[in-house]
């Protein structure tokens, strides 16, 4: 079923996977089927090439993946060399960043293990100068 929102945008039902989807685009319902389409082509060429049923998620990831692969070619084409040295820096500045922050989060979690341990250490301190000086007082006569 196809339908068309007050914003302009058209709407389309369409099965995916096994799962219905109501899918909007600004393109019309024959460019949102051939989308679906494509998509359920390269989940049965990929469970056809395995030989056996995968399981669900594992095919919208492949797509995916699939997908992106294609998008990233097509843009690859498309790309001056001056563009493709940009992107190739930006990639190396957004892995920087992905080890940078995955150090960041390591440190965190060390230092909260670290904290946990103090917190324990100074409750073991605590008690033990509170029995010292418990034990102190009885030795000396003063009342606990």
């Amino acid at each position: 079923m196809s339908e068309i929102n007050g914003t302009g945008e058209n709407s389309l039902s369409v099965k995916i996977a096994g799962e219905i989807l109501k899918v909007y685009a600004d393109e019309g319902p024959e460019y949102i089927m051939r989308m679906a389409n494509y998509i359920n082509y390269i989940i049965n060429e990929f469970n056809f090439k395995k030989g056996h049923s995968v399981r669900q998620n594992i095919l919208l990831v492949y797509a995916t993946l699939e997908l992106c692969n294609a998008l990233f070619k097509e843009r690859d084409n498309k790309m001056t060399p001056d563009e493709r040295n940009y992107e190739k820096m930006f990639q190396m500045e957004l892995f920087s960043h992905k080890k940078t922050q995955d150090q960041l989060e390591a440190a965190q979690k060390r230092l909260s293990e670290a904290e946990r341990e103090l917190a324990s250490v100074r409750k073991d301190l605590d008690d033990f100068i509170n029995m010292y000086d418990s034990e102190k007082k009885a030795v000396e006569g003063e009342p606990v």
